[in-house]
């Protein structure tokens, strides 16, 4: 017959909690050859069996599921094990189902040119962001990137905080440059009148004497 065991604990890091783990956890049930006593039955002597313990000690492996919560309690095998979340990481946590990043800094300049960003990830894997013309606007109002599935849960997201740093002096020059050319366009377009014939003048040629038109 088992006995069942005390709520034990067993600590896992933030990424075990990611990703899911296995444990080896012990198991105590009654040793049946002494019935728990630890004495054999003929003399008075320690159990052969349980070294006079009165119980025996079986291992079973323990399954963490992914997105483990801290404080989480899993039983198997009549065992129940209370699972912490280590504080380990201080530059990656949980928020609900969401595991947020470490802030990074992106120039105005990278998000216009489009380009691809790595930003670091919880198991040491870089991932990368490719950045399109239509991500900028939501990237700056938001201020942060977003990696959909890749959170706690399939439904959850990464969360990478995003500080704009300010653009460069050439794009600068750049961008007043072209609001120049734009402001001399219209200038030329408010005070540019095209010619449109005049039905009048038409007319004037009908007068002309047939000796000058040769």
């Amino acid at each position: 017959q088992a006995s069942k065991e005390p709520s034990s604990a067993h600590t896992i890091s933030l990424l075990e909690s990611y990703t899911g783990c296995r444990r080896r956890v012990k198991r105590k049930i009654m040793c049946t050859f002494c019935n728990g006593s630890g004495m054999s039955n003929d003399v008075v002597m320690a159990c052969a069996r349980c070294q006079g313990e009165g119980y025996l000690t079986r291992s079973a492996t323990l399954s963490i599921p992914r997105g483990c919560r801290d404080g989480t309690l899993i039983a198997t095998l009549g065992i129940e094990v209370i699972v912490h979340v280590a504080r380990d990481n201080n530059s990656f946590r949980r928020v609900g189902d969401d595991l947020i990043g470490p802030a990074q800094t992106i120039s105005l300049d990278q998000l216009l040119a489009g380009s691809s960003i790595g930003v670091p990830f919880l198991d040491g894997q870089p991932l990368q962001a490719k950045i399109s013309v239509e991500d900028i606007v939501p990237i700056v109002q938001s201020k942060q990137l977003r990696f959909e599935g890749r959170g706690f849960s399939n439904r959850a997201c990464y969360k990478v905080p995003l500080i704009v740093a300010a653009p460069s002096t050439r794009l600068v020059r750049a961008v007043r440059s072209l609001a120049s050319d734009v402001r001399t366009e219209e200038q030329f377009e408010r005070t540019w009148t095209p010619y449109t014939s005049n039905a009048a003048d038409d007319d004037d040629e009908d007068d002309v004497p047939a000796c000058a038109q040769q």
